[in-house]
Order: C-alpha cells, then sequence, then structure tokens
C-alpha cells in the first residue's frame, strides 16, 4: 500500500513537472511572439510607408506579411510594401497612395505588392471583396491584380473591381484599363465591363456598366434644397425593349427603400437629402449594378460662441476667448477667419483647425467678425462656403471689472449698427408711442447677460493617463492597451475623447469617439509608435436623438511613447523586409 501510495505521488510530481514546463514553453513562445511584433512595429519607424489608410467605418486590420498578429488600425494610420489590408463585415476604408484612392468595401482583403516586372511600380492584389480605385489625373496609374490576372490602369481612370469564388469582374466608369493574361492584352475603356467566372471563362450575361455617379461617390450639399443626383449607365446585352428600375435605400440590405424609378433606359435623376444612400440598378429582379452614395450637409455650421453680439471688458490683459462651432462630421478641418471689418479685408486670424473649436488671447479692443468654412478631402464633389458672419467686441477699461460683467450682450442701436455691418437684417426700431401724459420713465437696468447659449460644461478633472506621462519598452513588453479615465462630469451624459499625434507642423488626429462611461480603452497601444501624443476630453450632453444640446470646455494631456530608435534597416529591397 505504501508503495503504490509513493509511486502514484512520483507519477504526481512528473505530471506537474510537465505540465510546468509545457505552460512556461508556452508563455515563453508567447513572448517571443509579441517580442518579435513589437520589433516589426519598431523597424517601420525607419521605413517610409508607401501610402495612409483612412477608416470610415468599424474595424480595419492590418498584417505584415511574414507577420503573426493583426494590427486594428487607428482612423489614419500609414501603410507600407507587403502590408495586408483586411476590412471587417460593415465596415469600410480608403486607400491613398501616389494620389491615387482605393475604395475598400466590407469583407475584402488586400496585399500592397512591388510589381512583378521590375518596374518599380506598385500593385494592389485583391484576393477578395470589392475595390473602387480613382486615379489622379497626373499618375502614372497603378497595377491590380484579381486572383492572377493583371490590369493596369491609366491616369484619370475610375473603376470599381470584385474578386471571389465565383470569379472576377471589371467595370471601367472613366478612363481606360488594360487587362493582361497570358502574354495578351485587352482594353476595357470608359462605359464597357469584362467578367470572368472561377474557371476564366467569360461571362456574356445582361449588364449595366455606370459611369454616373462615381463608385463610392461623395457630394457636398451647401444648399437648403435636395441635392440632385444624376444616374447614367452604358447598357450590355440588352435588348432595345428591356426597361430597368433604380432603387435607394437607407440600409444596404435594402429593406427601406426610400426611392424606386421604373422604366429606365439608361438614365436617371433622383434627389437626395444628407445621409449614406445605398442604391443598385436592376433588370427584373436580377441585380445588374450597385454602389453607394454619401450626402453630406455643410449649409448648417452654426458658429456657437462667443454668442453674436457678446461684449467683452477687460482692464490689463485681453480676454483668451473659446471659439466653438457646430462640427461637420465629415469635414477634413476648417478654415477660422477674424477680422476688424464684414468684408474680412483685412484678416487678423486666418488658420485651418481639425478641431470644431479654437482658443485665442491675441484679440485688442475693437469689434471684431468671425467665420467658419468646413473643408472636404478632395474625393468629395462639391465645396462648402463660409458661414454666416458673427461679431462681438472687446473693451478696455480703467476700472477693474466684476467676473459677471466681463461677457454681456450689445444693445440698442450699436447692435443694430453691427447687424447691418454683418449683413443681417437688424432688429426694428421699437414703435414709441406717446401718451397725453407720459409714463414715468422705466429704471435703467444693467447690460444684459450673453444668454444665447448655454454655459459649457466644466472640464472633465482627473485625467488619466495624467499630463507627461511616459510609456517606455519595459511597460510595452507587458501592457498591450492603455486605459484613459476622468472624473464625470455633472449634467453630461456623454464624453468626446479625440487622439492626436503631435508633429512638428501641428497635430494630426488618430482617432475621435464618444463614449457615455467616463473611461475608454485604446487596445493596442503599441500602434501608436514612437513619439508625442495628445488627448483631448470633452463633456457634452446629448438628447434621445443623440444631437448634442450642451457643449463643455476641452481638456487635454499629452503622453509620450518613448521607444528608442534601432539602427537604420537596409532598403536595397523594400520587398526582402518583408519577405517578398
Amino acid at each position: 500500500m505504501g508503495e503504490n501510495t509513493r509511486a502514484n505521488k512520483n507519477h504526481l510530481r512528473f505530471a506537474d513537472i510537465v505540465i510546468v514546463i509545457l505552460c512556461l514553453s508556452v508563455m515563453a513562445y508567447s513572448v517571443n511572439l509579441f517580442r518579435n511584433d513589437l520589433y516589426q512595429t519598431i523597424n517601420l519607424q525607419n521605413v517610409q510607408p508607401v501610402g495612409t489608410i483612412t477608416i470610415k467605418n468599424n474595424t480595419v486590420q492590418r498584417r505584415i506579411a511574414d507577420r503573426v498578429l493583426w494590427d486594428r488600425l487607428r482612423v489614419e494610420s500609414p501603410v507600407y510594401l507587403g502590408d495586408i489590408i483586411r476590412v471587417a463585415e460593415l465596415s469600410e476604408a480608403t486607400l491613398n497612395i501616389e494620389d491615387q484612392h482605393i475604395d475598400i468595401e466590407e469583407n475584402t482583403l488586400i496585399r500592397i505588392l512591388l510589381s512583378p516586372d521590375g518596374s518599380g511600380a506598385l500593385q494592389i492584389e485583391l484576393t477578395d471583396g470589392n475595390i473602387g480605385v480613382t486615379t489622379d489625373t497626373e499618375s502614372g496609374g497603378l497595377q491590380l491584380n484579381l486572383m492572377g490576372r493583371v490590369i493596369e490602369t491609366g491616369a484619370g481612370t475610375t473603376l470599381t473591381a470584385a474578386a471571389g469564388k465565383d470569379g472576377i469582374a471589371l467595370q471601367v466608369t472613366e478612363g481606360k484599363a488594360v487587362f493582361i493574361e497570358e502574354g495578351a492584352s485587352r482594353e476595357i475603356s470608359s462605359g464597357t465591363m469584362i467578367a470572368l467566372n472561377d474557371k476564366g471563362i467569360e461571362q456574356l450575361v445582361p449588364s449595366a456598366v455606370v459611369t454616373q455617379p462615381r463608385p463610392n461617390a461623395r457630394y457636398v450639399k451647401s444648399t437648403p434644397q435636395s441635392l440632385s443626383v444624376r444616374f447614367a449607365w452604358n447598357r450590355v446585352n440588352l435588348r432595345p425593349q428591356d426597361t430597368l428600375r433604380l432603387e435607394i435605400a437607407a440600409d444596404r440590405n435594402f429593406s427601406r427603400i426610400v426611392q424606386s424609378v421604373e422604366n429606365l433606359a439608361s438614365s436617371a435623376e433622383v434627389s437626395l437629402e444628407a445621409g449614406t444612400w445605398n442604391w443598385r440598378l436592376l433588370y427584373e429582379n436580377t441585380t445588374l449594378s450597385t454602389g453607394r452614395i454619401t450626402v453630406v450637409e455643410a449649409e448648417n455650421l452654426n458658429l456657437l460662441s462667443p454668442a453674436r453680439g457678446s461684449l467683452f471688458r477687460y482692464r490689463d490683459e485681453p480676454p483668451s476667448l473659446r471659439f466653438q462651432w457646430s462640427e461637420i462630421e465629415e469635414a477634413s478641418h476648417y478654415v477660422i477667419e477674424i477680422a476688424s471689418s464684414s468684408d474680412f479685408a483685412n484678416l487678423r486670424i486666418n488658420r485651418q483647425i481639425t478641431a470644431p473649436f479654437f482658443v485665442d488671447s491675441s484679440l485688442s479692443e475693437g469689434t471684431w467678425y468671425w467665420r467658419v468654412q468646413p473643408v472636404f478631402s478632395s474625393v468629395y464633389e462639391g465645396g462648402a462656403s463660409f458661414s454666416n458672419v458673427s461679431f462681438f467686441r472687446i473693451e478696455q477699461t480703467a476700472q477693474t471689472v466684476p467676473a459677471e460683467q466681463t461677457a454681456v450682450m450689445l444693445e440698442g442701436a450699436q447692435l443694430r449698427e453691427l447687424e447691418r455691418s454683418a449683413g443681417n437684417e437688424p432688429s426694428p426700431e421699437p414703435v414709441i408711442v406717446l401718451a397725453e401724459t407720459p409714463p414715468a420713465p422705466a429704471p435703467t437696468s444693467p447690460p444684459r447677460q450673453a444668454q444665447a447659449a448655454p454655459p459649457l460644461l466644466p472640464v472633465p478633472a482627473n485625467r488619466v493617463p495624467a499630463n507627461n506621462y511616459r510609456i517606455g519598452i519595459e511597460q510595452l513588453k507587458t501592457q498591450r492597451n492603455l486605459i484613459f479615465r476622468w472624473t464625470a462630469v455633472q449634467g453630461a451624459n456623454a464624453y468626446i475623447l479625440t487622439l492626436y499625434e503631435q508633429a512638428g507642423d501641428g497635430r494630426r488626429q488618430i482617432n475621435r469617439v464618444t463614449v457615455t462611461n467616463p473611461a475608454w480603452t485604446l487596445e493596442n497601444v503599441n500602434a501608436l509608435g514612437r513619439g508625442t501624443f495628445v488627448w483631448q476630453i470633452e463633456a457634452v450632453s446629448r438628447n434621445s436623438g443623440g444631437t448634442i444640446t450642451r457643449r463643455g470646455t476641452a481638456g487635454e494631456n499629452t503622453f509620450t511613447m518613448d521607444i528608442p530608435l534601432p539602427a537604420p534597416v537596409q532598403m536595397d529591397d523594400p520587398g526582402v523586409l518583408y519577405g517578398f
């Protein structure tokens, strides 16, 4: 009995040792994978990116060819030769390479390669999914690889490409593309297409090549009226008597169709409000072509503060003013102009700003006029004008100004005169009717307080990471994420967190999220790379529809990713670095 017990104990000890060794091996392997992954990220600091990718919605991931782990990309990230880009379901992104834009649809996988012909040109390999390509009129074009079949695009070409288990399809909207296969070439001109099944056999089926609007078209609506959008297409393998139907829906599944136009030949025109609209062109019940249109409302930019007609008084130092305006969702940046005259002939301030606010203390005594213009990227058709002009006045006084009197509202003739100078219809003069016995004069009231906008919510306190927080390489070995925390603000039901990278020429926005709890987690902190970063947090109050009804004063902290630079990477053959 005793010998059996000892044998069992020895057996248990041996099994325990094996399990411990196995766990340590797995841990060491995981640490080594993380170490390799980390140093791949560090090495990219010395590699010139080939372009940038901008995430439009949800999840987009990137993996270097000889890497195991996927990176979840931030709003705008650099991309490198050899990168594999994966766009998840209900997601989309735009890849910008040498003045060429590649719109990547959901459930799409691409890879960035060097062209095998030795020309040094880049090639986009589409393994699965859908992309839209727009090349600049001054560019040298772009090469595509659709499941082993090469397409060369010329300058000024717009096309869509699809690849999957059923084969490939290519439609050219503008310009031309050359389809190369087994040494032969075939030109695909504007308004034509080619489709091959999984065996490489061309399919001659009823089709429609849409030439207007562009794939993933984006428009700026700068007037209150609906935007008129023209559709035009070329008919392929359709009889003259065959008519088509155009449907516009508010969702991808076309369960909420808002417009349907029947009996169409080769064109149609629809009116659209602001929003994202999905369209499809059908022959009987077969979808011939489909796409998406984004219409951005740009005419409703409102100037929030300083309130119109505000009067700021100071004794010694000019006041620090916070200029704030309503945010336009798709704007890349804003231009703010401040001048001493309503015609803006002599500008005092002319700045480009990515955030919807601006703080300045350089304005001295006088009347100041200001306006803001949203600016959109070149992929949008149309543009926005400046907002309505607002104005305020700054006065210096020899007396101490009580805090409640530093900002009041102008009244009377002075306010009406400023309204006229700003190009607005002033309020009518009051009509005075004299009675037989004039009434006693009303007591003089103090200047009216500025009540045009509710007071700003306070700055969120106890912000973590604290200012000048440092993240070193030792910390990155064990820390995969970064938690942002702050104290909840009374009266706020949401918070806007914006993350910037501090560069030599200013700040570049990395991420912007709206959360309801006073905390947010950046899942992959090593994706930030080396440098200094700024995070801002603003408390806001939103109604049930999600519209912001009250804003707050943003607070900001900085932190540093202190990763040492490795030795320079040899770049004789850029493909070698990524295993190509």
